[in-house]
């Protein structure tokens, strides 16, 4: 039986692990402090909890804790902007993302930002 394989061309599976790592690592990144939230209680894990991360970018508890146990769930790309803005990620990161997600990136991170205007004359 041959295995599923996403956009990117490895395993779903495999894909379902590196996202749950990459989410897991970018949460850890950030103190409550950080992102304006009290300090409170002792905490057995560095950086931000996962409710947390789920309540500043508006989705829910249950579905980020399965997008980071690496669960077979498909987030929609307003939930993956929610996350990356959340966590802060450069577009690099959004980019990587949308594609351990399984899903095409907005066309912001895949057309060349222009750097000069064009003049009409």
């Amino acid at each position: 039986m041959s295995e599923s394989v996403g956009l990117n061309g490895t395993s779903k599976e495999r894909r379902r692990e590196q996202l749950a790592e990459f989410l897991r690592t970018r949460r850890e990144r950030f103190s409550p402090a950080d992102v304006g939230l009290p300090i409170g209680e002792r905490r057995r894990t560095p950086g931000l909890r996962r409710e947390e991360v789920a309540l500043l970018a508006n989705v829910g508890v249950s579905w980020y804790t399965s997008l980071e146990q690496g669960r077979n769930v498909k987030p929609s790309a307003q939930v993956l902007e929610g996350i990356a803005e959340t966590l802060g990620l450069s577009p690099e990161e959004r980019r990587h993302l949308f594609t351990l997600a399984d899903q095409k990136p907005p066309q912001d991170l895949i057309a060349p930002a222009e750097t000069a205007s064009a003049v009409t004359v």
